[in-house]
Order: C-alpha cells, then structure tokens, then sequence
C-alpha cells in the first residue's frame, strides 16, 4: 500500500515534510512532481508508471497529501491533470485535501460570507473597484480577495488613491494575530506579535505556542466540517476579548510556523494521518 505526496518539490512545505522522513525507512511513500506528470511520470486508468519503472495500481494507493498549489502547466499534461482531481475528488480513500474542497480558496468573500451565516465575527469588509478612495478607508487594511498572495498592508501607507482590480478592504483589527491549524480534530495554535499588519514580513515579529477559548475551537471545527477540509490554516484576529475570522486556507503552509518554532507536532501528526508511523 502508498501514500503519494503530490506537488512540487520547490514548496517549501513539500521540502519540510521530507526533511523530517527517513525516506528509506519508507519505501511506500511516493513523491509525484506535477511538472512531470505526462512525461517520465505517467497516469492511466491503471494507475501510475515512474521513473523509476515502478508501477503502482489505484487500488494500492491509500492515503494522499495534496499540495497541487498551480493548475496545469502546459496542455500536454491536460488530461491526465484532470484525470488526476477526479482521483483526488471520487477515488482514493484518504485525501488531504480533495480539490473539489478547496475551491473556496479563491474567494476571501465566500469564506467571509459562510463565517457569517455561521454567526462568526469578521472585520467589517467591502469589495471595491474601478473608484477613488475616501476618507473613511484610512483605518482599514486591503489585500487580495483571492488565493493570489499578497501583502497586506494598511491604507493609509498607500500613495495610489484609485483602486483599478477588485481588493478588499477590512476594519483594522489591530496586530494580535492567531493562526489556528487544524488537523481532522487536532488543533495547533500559533500567537504572533507583529509591528507590522503582515507580519510574514516583520523579521521582528515574535511568535509562541498558546491556547484558545473552547468557543474558539469549536468555531474552527464549524469551517471545517461546513468545508469538508481535513486540514487546513485558519487566521484569526483578537481585539478587545473578541475574536476576528480572517480567511481559511486549505493549504496551509505551516512550515513557516514549525520552522520558526522549531517544533514539528505538525509534521508528526501529518504524518500518522497519512498512515506513516514510525
């Protein structure tokens, strides 16, 4: 039986993962490169042929990581890069995450709009376009309203004064940040203290382990189920004892955080999840 890690080997959460595996150890784990899908990696109704000259049938795959992060890379791979989700989506058994789940990805709004209807506080937002700036904006921060990263930054340190493509502006919750991962019903939590409103770009950023309210959590748990995620980095924003849903993503890159920490709890729960124990 194989679990397939799928991605590409330049992500850098793909590159932690295997930092931490004794690859000889084990054998049933099978790394596809999406760059050579079509090429010396092959996809069929059988199963796949790699490089190696190894075969593996669907029916010995039993756990999958996903971390397709780009759509296909040329037409030549098309079909099988389609074929490929449907697998991902209706056949192997055991899938973090199926494609199909993370759709939403691409769209801050929807994720703003369920937390809503789930009774969940966001910052008050709105999606502009194609007009200037008022005045009232200068306490909100903007950024992408898709899975395009971008920085965020607050609208005030911006000199452009007419918005052209969609973004989304929000209320500035201030800089107590909490990015929350969770994984089928474990929970990883991560406070971070930043200068700056990303503070991916803050180099003097602190962050530490901390614990949640329960409300919290089960909050969590609601996104997830309603999303059907196994895993996934959910951000949060604390101001004044209230808590603030800032987006979901369903393919959390959560090396940044156990690189940072130097703790692996992720990793060593991915990894019993995928069926790897050691």
């Amino acid at each position: 039986m194989y679990t397939l890690i799928i991605g590409s080997c330049e992500d850098v959460v793909i590159q932690h993962f295997f930092r931490s595996l004794d690859v000889e150890r084990y054998p049933q784990v099978i790394f596809i490169e999406m760059r050579r899908l079509g090429e010396d990696i092959q996809l069929n109704e059988d199963g796949w042929k790699l490089p190696c000259g190894g075969e593996i049938s669907h029916m010995q795959v039993t756990h999958v990581y996903n971390r397709m992060l780009m759509p296909a890379p040329n037409s030549k791979n098309r079909s099988q890069y389609d074929y490929l989700n449907w697998l991902l989506d209706e056949c192997y058994p055991s899938v973090i995450n199926r494609p199909k789940h993370t759709m939403h990805n691409f769209s801050k709004v929807l994720q703003l709009e369920v937390a809503k209807d789930l009774d969940i506080l966001i910052p008050n937002s709105i999606v502009i376009a194609n007009q200037y700036r008022g005045k009232d904006q200068t306490q909100q921060i903007f950024k992408s309203i898709s899975s395009h990263r971008s920085i965020v930054e607050k609208v005030k340190d911006n000199y452009r004064k007419k918005v052209h493509e969609p973004v989304l502006f929000q209320q500035d919750c201030g800089r107590k940040n909490f990015r929350v991962h969770v994984l089928d019903h474990y929970v990883f939590v991560h406070y971070i203290a930043s200068k700056r409103v990303d503070y991916r770009y803050d180099r003097s950023m602190k962050m530490q382990k901390k614990d949640i309210p329960t409300s919290l959590k089960l909050q969590c748990f609601q996104l997830m189920q309603y999303f059907s995620l196994r895993f996934a980095g959910i951000d949060w924003m604390e101001e004044k004892g209230q808590y603030y849903l800032l987006e979901v993503n369903p393919s959390p890159g959560y090396a940044f955080y156990e690189q940072y920490t130097k703790q692996t709890e992720i990793t060593q729960c991915l990894k019993k999840r995928l069926g790897i124990n050691d």
